[in-house]
């Protein structure tokens, strides 16, 4: 079973390949092969996640330097999306629901703040 943070399914969405590091990178491009070839399901969760595991900002103590802002970006995604924490979804499911347009204004509040975000690298 996948986890996921309510704010990486943005991130997995306008994934680009690009990332903080070659294993990040590499776990994105697995992750996301995953739940777009197996109907893959995954728990949505408010803690470190599949993806949290290959990322420089999850210190040795297993805890997100960025915790604050990612706490916000995950309560944003949840009220816009109405998704419920540890519920399990089907990916597929999740995906059309984001396919959907999303106002611009919901994508500035929630990844406004992400370096990545500003950095053009997403929302193509």
């Amino acid at each position: 079973m996948l986890y996921l943070r309510p704010h990486h399914l943005l991130c997995l969405k306008w994934f680009v390949g690009e990332g903080y590091s070659s294993d990040f990178t590499r776990n994105m491009h697995e992750i996301l092969f995953k739940l777009n070839n197996t109907n893959q399901e995954f728990t949505l969760t408010l803690e470190n996640d599949n993806i949290c595991s290959k990322c420089p900002n999850l210190n040795s103590s297993h805890i997100c330097t960025s915790a604050a802002k990612v706490s916000i970006m995950d309560a944003k995604v949840i009220k816009y999306f109405s998704l419920t924490p540890s519920k399990t979804y089907n990916y597929i499911d999740i995906k059309k629901k984001f396919e959907d347009s999303i106002p611009t204004e919901a994508i500035n509040d929630i990844c406004g703040n992400c370096e990545w975000f500003s950095l053009n690298l997403c929302w193509r």
